[in-house]
């Protein structure tokens, strides 16, 4: 699952509206950028923020809380440190996993 798929299934339309602010802002591709460099994506989605590293945590922190409030078991700070720590494998294999557990 696409990481804008995520959001837009835990709140709509926040991925899509991330996909077009990188768009406009030269920023890449979210997608593509959070499953090569985690903490990449999230420097870069602090752009959208003003320059804001922590309105990108708190983003990414409570996705991570979404998905435990939808039943799935991962805790907001792993999900978080994963990102911080540019744990490619780590996301990779949540977006997978989550392609198979959020299946309309």
């Amino acid at each position: 699952m696409r990481f804008t798929e995520l959001l837009n299934k835990l709140a709509p339309p926040v991925g899509t509206l991330i996909k077009r602010n990188f768009a406009m802002l030269g920023l890449g591709d979210p997608d593509k950028l959070v499953v090569e460099s985690p903490r990449r994506f999230m420097e870069k989605l602090a752009v959208l923020y003003g320059g804001s590293i922590d309105a990108a945590k708190l983003l990414i922190f409570l996705t991570g809380g979404s998905l435990r409030e939808k039943g799935i078991m991962i805790s907001p700070d792993e999900f978080l440190n994963a990102f911080e720590r540019d744990d490619r494998e780590f996301v990779v294999e949540w977006l997978e996993t989550l392609d198979y557990l959020l299946k309309e």
